[in-house]
């Protein structure tokens, strides 16, 4: 789904969930909204794109927006941790442990 398309659909999410009258399905479609503007912020992270203009007007959109930033951010972190642990001659040295550095 393009990111202007998953955009609208966060934004309509959010809207439905303050129509319905039932706060189970209100709360699952608010929580649909999130995951949207979540995984947005996530697919920012790697393409450098700005927050859509339909998300950064509604404050939980745009918070789950900058948490799916963040969260990506602190993904790649622990991939180049890892990478850098997997490449380190002392944390393989048969003990099981990483070295003195890593541990």
């Amino acid at each position: 789904m393009k990111a202007f398309q998953k955009a609208v659909e966060a934004r309509c999410a959010l809207a439905l969930s303050r129509l319905l009258a039932d706060p189970d399905d209100a709360e699952l479609e608010e929580l649909r909204a999130g995951c949207l503007a979540h995984s947005l912020g996530w697919d920012a992270f790697h393409t450098g794109a700005a927050i859509s203009p339909l998300l950064s007007g509604e404050d939980i959109l745009r918070q789950e927006w900058e948490s799916g930033r963040m969260d990506a951010r602190a993904q790649v972190r622990l991939d180049e941790a890892l990478e850098e642990m997997n490449a380190c001659p002392t944390c393989f040295s048969g003990s099981g442990d990483p070295c003195h550095f890593h541990g």
